[in-house]
């Protein structure tokens, strides 16, 4: 190549950088806008996407799979008793620890306030229970707060599973929110601090874990 041609393609490689560059930005300000600011998470958003194809999926083909809604629960008191500093790093621990459970190609989705989703790909009732009960194994351990004292943090839980009957993305939501819903109703309305048990609204001291244990 002469002079000529060989400035010709630095230009285009300069050009093809550019172009690379920018669509990488591109991307990458798309997913920060689909992205939960607290957790990281996917958002509202991303989630009723996901969930919105899995559905079309699922009519053409009658692959089954499901979708989760979950709840902190007591995540108000929690706001009310601790802060909103502390509220939001119990969401972000809860957040890891479902990112920990949840298989490759499901999407974990923080909803808004103490409200996830998943939407488990190719997941029948089976894969969705198996799911729910890791996600309660991983709550077991309290959440350690930055004062060196620990929290017990509990979630309800709902699956709606797809079958024929449904034929909408919110139908079938609808059927995980009211289950979770119906799990969060059997649960006391307390939030269980490790050595102390604390009453809802306004964590009231009730007994040390001793002293509960004796009762």
């Amino acid at each position: 190549f002469g002079p000529a041609e060989l400035q010709r393609l630095q230009d285009a490689a300069l050009l093809a950088g550019t172009a690379l560059t920018a669509h990488y930005r591109a991307v990458s300000l798309a997913r920060a806008a689909k992205s939960d600011p607290v957790t990281g998470t996917a958002d509202r958003r991303r989630f009723d996407e996901a969930l919105d194809v899995e559905l079309q999926y699922s009519m053409r083909t009658g692959e089954p799979f499901s979708v989760l809604s979950l709840a902190i629960n007591g995540h108000t008191d929690i706001v009310t008793g601790f802060g909103r500093g502390v509220a939001d790093d119990v969401l972000r621990e809860v957040s890891r620890r479902l990112a920990q459970q949840v298989r490759v190609g499901d999407l974990l989705s923080h909803l808004g306030q103490a409200e996830f989703g998943i939407v488990m790909r190719h997941g029948a009732e089976a894969e969705a229970r198996a799911l729910a009960a890791r996600i309660e194994s991983a709550m077991a351990e309290p959440v350690q707060l930055g004062d060196g004292q620990s929290l017990g943090v509990s979630l309800s839980l709902g699956v709606g599973g797809y079958d024929d009957e449904v034929v909408s993305a919110a139908q079938l939501f609808g059927r995980a929110h009211r289950a979770q819903r119906l799990a969060a109703e059997r649960l006391e309305r307390r939030v269980n601090m490790v050595g102390k048990l604390l009453e809802a609204p306004a964590l009231r001291l009730v007994a040390s874990r001793s002293e509960a244990g004796a009762a």
